[in-house]
C-alpha cells in the first residue's frame, strides 16, 4: 500500500510502522544532493513576533 500511496517518491521516504501509527522520514542518502543544490534561504524580519495582525 505505501508504493501505491507514495508513487515515485517511494524511493526518497522510509516508513516502519511504530504502535498504532507510522514513522516517515526521507532518506538522507537519496534526498541530499538533491537538498543541496536548493541553495539557502534567510529571512530576516524586524517587528513582533506575537501572531496578531497589526489592524
Amino acid at each position: 500500500m505505501f508504493e501505491e500511496k507514495a508513487g515515485p517518491m517511494a524511493n526518497y521516504i522510509s516508513w516502519k510502522q511504530e504502535g498504532d501509527g507510522f514513522v516517515v522520514e526521507a532518506r538522507k542518502n537519496a534526498v541530499s544532493p538533491y537538498a543541496n543544490r536548493l541553495g539557502k534561504y534567510i529571512l530576516v524580519y524586524k517587528g513582533d513576533l506575537d501572531g496578531r495582525p497589526d489592524c
